[in-house]
């Protein structure tokens, strides 16, 4: 019987070799095209950390979705008809990270592009990048108003997660933003981290794999995985200050201290803005995790909500509109609804429901 099992075994391990020499051979080289290549659309910004390559056109791909990933002269994600575009002035500033940008979508299916479409006597940019938190909303906000952009209102989406993202964030005093691993990250978090990064030089090199990979696990996730699986993403360490101030994920500065210099940097960006006669606003919305752990009144809506107090133009809750759904159809079903299965970024509807409900309280 172990005879057997290590044949089986040879015989798998030689297939698998097999097929990623024919990948990395034929498919790679002869058929370029046929996989959306993983390519790294963001640089190093001297001033804000970082932002997107300029005036590209790229196709590339996130989970499941093939897209194209547009940015203007700016580098601001945009329409993939303006990638020469430069305009300077603009009526609405919409800034955040990963959601905001818009993960795994074209401009115009994500709610900044949807907004963009709807409100067309508007001039809309969209200032957010993946991994954005308050530090990088001050600084680049800042520094392109040092370059004669303008904004008459800028709209701060700001994320769950954004409160983590500042435990690694510093600001220095002349308002560059610098990056520290201050945080020890649990296994969990450590083990997601470093297949996240390996996984671009997989699917840069074996992409006809990586494919086939990844539609056999879209398949499995709708097909075989348990609701408990699916809700997983609704534990992620990231996501579980609101309801865990004690968690061990926010470093030795805990999530606390977190908060506290993200009000702060907000209260810098308040003042810079009105300073220049610019309105200020804030977003907020859940992550899986607030929708399974926390109530629709979280701290995160009472931290932003009471800032906003004699701040902000407008206060936007969309918190509200996912636990309402949740209360008739329950949490499995709002998640397959509104998110990515197996990530907490909003997918087709959870972009589209953000948009509508930000028109009827805009307009």
């Amino acid at each position: 019987m172990i005879g057997f099992i290590k044949t089986i075994s040879y015989i798998v391990v030689a297939t698998i070799t097999v097929l990623l020499v024919l990948d990395f051979l034929i498919v790679k080289n002869f058929f370029p095209n046929l996989i959306a290549p993983f390519v790294n659309y963001g640089i190093e910004h001297k001033i804000y950390h970082h932002e997107l390559l300029k005036s590209r056109k790229i196709e590339t791909s996130y989970g499941y979705r093939r897209f194209s990933f547009c940015t203007d002269k700016n580098s601001f994600k945009t329409d993939c008809k303006n990638i020469l575009g430069e305009r300077k002035i603009f009526d609405i500033a919409f800034i955040g990270d990963s959601y905001t940008q818009g993960a795994g979508f074209d401009y115009n299916d994500t709610f900044v592009g949807l907004i963009d479409k709807k409100l067309k006597s508007f001039d809309v940019a969209n200032l957010g990048v993946s991994s954005y938190s308050p530090s990088i909303y001050y600084a680049k906000i800042k520094y392109l108003l040092s370059k004669k952009y303008y904004f008459k209102e800028v709209i701060v989406f700001i994320d769950i997660s954004d409160i983590q993202d500042e435990v690694d964030y510093s600001l220095n005093s002349d308002d560059v933003v610098s990056k520290s691993s201050a945080r020890k990250m649990r296994f969990a978090e450590s083990l997601v981290t470093k297949v996240s990064e390996n996984k671009f030089f997989f699917k840069e090199n074996f992409p006809a794999t990586y494919f086939c990979l990844k539609i056999l696990k879209r398949y499995y996730i709708h097909t075989f995985t348990p609701p408990s699986k699916i809700n997983d993403v609704a534990n992620l360490p990231r996501s579980e200050w609101t309801y865990n101030l004690k968690s061990d994920a926010y470093g030795l500065m805990g999530a606390e201290k977190a908060i506290e210099k993200s009000i702060l940097i907000m209260n810098k960006l308040y003042d810079l803005l009105k300073k220049n006669n610019i309105d200020l606003s804030i977003a907020v919305y859940p992550h899986p995790a607030q929708l399974k752990h926390d109530s629709v009144n979280n701290l995160q809506v009472e931290i932003w909500s009471k800032f906003c107090e004699n701040r902000c133009k407008k206060f936007y809750n969309f918190m509200y509109i996912f636990y309402d759904y949740m209360d008739i159809h329950g949490l499995e079903d709002t998640l397959r609804r509104f998110y990515f299965l197996g990530d907490y970024h909003f997918n087709e509807k959870g972009n589209e429901i953000v948009a509508q409900e930000f028109l009827k309280k805009y307009q």
